[in-house]
């Protein structure tokens, strides 16, 4: 009996081990904003660099949206406006899918 309650122990310590590594406990990290639903990348910011610039350089502008819906996007991202973006630091730029709109 006890022989059988360590190999079901093991069994089941197998599988855990094998379902944690394969499929995993945690979630993944995603790319949209839990709160807002906007989807985003981190980007780090180059000398030069404006807002408008890096979402042109992730993928253009789609049509249906505007430049005003885009920083406002931003600054719901990151609390911060557009002109205060400094070189070197990373923030959330978002993206836009042309095929969305």
């Amino acid at each position: 009996m006890k022989r059988m309650i360590g190999l079901m122990f093991v069994a089941i310590c197998i599988y855990a081990i094998y379902f944690d590594l394969s499929i995993g406990t945690l979630p993944k990290a995603e790319k949209k904003d839990m709160d807002l639903g906007i989807e985003y990348v981190v980007v780090t910011v180059q000398p030069g660099d404006t807002v408008l610039s890096i979402i042109e350089e992730l993928g253009g502008f789609p049509i249906g949206v505007s430049i005003e819906k885009m920083i406002e996007d931003f600054v719901d991202l990151n609390g911060i406006f557009p002109e205060q973006i400094q070189p070197g630091k990373s923030y959330k730029i978002p993206v836009y899918h042309k095929e969305d709109f």
